[in-house]
């Protein structure tokens, strides 16, 4: 049986951070799950050249393995958004990375992922959100009024 941590990280390693499209198959089972990688790949690493994954934490839960990371690059290529394209703006970003994938005990069959996208659009220089409040696990942590009775 194949160790889903191991098999995560390598896939994270050679495929987000390489950039290794070629090696996607060998971790991904479905046509359609493998092209859609490509994409999302694709996109990420024309946008970021240097992309790179840092998984900070790994969990098991039966076949699922989800992985907390830290995205890095800088943007020196188009980045296609929810907002529409954003030309290069040469800036270094860093955002958070949340995602789940089930395995079948040798490839991933599908996941999903949240990513903090405000905090990476307003690294980028193309969303002020200085006024709202502080967002994820970079954040002051802050706490709730005392309740007076």
């Amino acid at each position: 049986m194949v160790d889903g941590k191991a098999l995560v990280r390598d896939y994270l390693r050679e495929v987000f951070s390489e950039g290794r499209l070629d090696r996607i198959p060998a971790y991904l089972a479905g046509d359609s799950f493998v092209q859609g990688v490509v994409e999302l790949v694709t996109r990420w690493r024309t946008a970021f050249s240097d992309l790179h994954e840092d998984v900070e934490e790994v969990y098991m839960d039966g076949d699922r393995v989800i992985t907390v990371s830290v995205m890095t690059g800088t943007h020196n290529g188009v980045l296609d958004s929810r907002l529409g394209p954003i030309e290069p703006t040469g800036r270094s970003a860093q955002w958070s990375r949340v995602a789940v994938r089930r395995f079948d005990g040798a490839r991933f069959v599908d996941g999903y992922f949240e990513q903090d996208e405000v905090g990476l659009l307003a690294q980028l220089g193309v969303l002020d959100v200085s006024s709202g409040p502080g967002r994820g696990r970079h954040s002051p942590v802050s706490r709730p009024p005392e309740r007076t009775q």
